[in-house]
């Protein structure tokens, strides 16, 4: 199993186990809700699971900020895991605790921020040990960081497991969902050299020809429309797809003014994943129209998150209202 260098990953070790890793949330809710049956002497909480003594829970909310509840190693953040020790409903009380820890938190206080961690996606994994067996899931939509990531949270191989047999060759370094609109969708593949295309609006709102720069923040002055991020290995290639672009009818549409009529009438259920430039920042932003009702989410690109895995969880989330 070469996942990392050579992209490759076979595992045929089938089986169930207590802790589960995964690719999407919906699949978390699925194997949570399966296990939280075992639970029903105890109490009801998050997403209407059952909650008892010795259930794995994760923190899922920032509110445990300092000065809430802790401080320095002792802050609950998002991410945290813990096992219920015990809880009583009439005395209002959940006493929860870790390797390092010990708290006792009200029944409300639990409820609206920890869930079951049966199952976890690999976000919330990173930097976590665990010792027992593992079952790894969505294999097949994660990119190859992701998937690494998934393998190394384990201490041996031997506690690898799988849901049926996987054998994947040629996993993908950015693995990206994106609209059938084939004509903007990201191309992240392995390539040499990466650049933004974007076209400048001035202050009639008209549109230049689609341009490339590597640095984007040097236009922070000027108001500007990323059309994609593109990979490439020479200049002829790059040439090529910004004379494809500037030819397309669509963007002689956007150009006219006329392109937001057009993209209403036309129907997408997958959703639409797009960047931007707002006050010097780049925005992922993904929207949906779903029985005539729109929905959107944005991730900010910055210090605390890449561009890398603000599309990813804009493709998670993609995935998940797409279902």
């Amino acid at each position: 199993m070469k996942v990392y260098n050579d992209g490759e990953f076979k595992c045929d070790r089938v089986g169930e186990c207590d802790m589960n890793i995964c690719y999407l949330r919906n699949t978390c809710d699925k194997i949570n809700a399966k296990y939280s049956k075992k639970y029903e002497d105890g109490f009801k909480g998050h997403n209407d699971f059952y909650y008892d003594e010795k259930a794995p829970v994760i923190c899922f909310t920032n509110k445990f900020k300092k000065g809430l509840y802790g401080d320095g190693e002792n802050a609950i953040i998002n991410g945290n895991c813990f096992t219920i020790q015990e809880w009583d409903d009439e005395d209002d009380y959940v006493i929860i605790s870790s390797d390092s820890q010990e708290v006792k938190l009200s029944m409300k206080l639990f409820t609206k921020n920890f869930t079951l961690a049966h199952a976890i996606t690999t976000h919330k994994l990173q930097g976590t040990t665990i010792t027992g067996k593992v079952c790894i899931h969505d294999t097949n939509l994660m990119r190859r960081e992701l998937l690494y990531t998934a393998i190394t949270r384990l201490t041996t191989l031997d506690n690898l497991y799988v849901p049926e047999p996987v054998e994947l060759k040629q996993i993908d370094h950015y693995k990206f969902h994106t609209n059938k609109d084939k004509d903007w969708t990201y191309d992240f593949t392995n390539k040499k050299h990466y650049t933004y295309l974007y076209s400048i609006i001035d202050s009639e709102g008209n549109m230049s020809d689609i341009k490339d720069s590597e640095f984007i923040d040097e236009y922070k002055d000027e108001q500007i429309k990323v059309m994609k991020h593109f990979g490439y290995n020479d200049l002829d290639e790059l040439k090529k797809e910004l004379e494809r672009l500037n030819g397309l009818q669509k963007f002689k549409d956007i150009k006219e003014g006329t392109y937001k009529r057009i993209q209403k009438k036309k129907k997408n259920d997958n959703g639409c994943i797009t960047t931007k430039i707002r006050k010097g920042k780049q925005i992922v932003r993904f929207r949906i129209v779903i029985r005539g009702k729109a929905h959107e989410k944005q991730w900010v690109v910055g210090k605390k998150r890449t561009l890398y895995q603000a599309m990813d969880l804009a493709i998670a989330h993609q995935i998940e209202m797409s279902n």
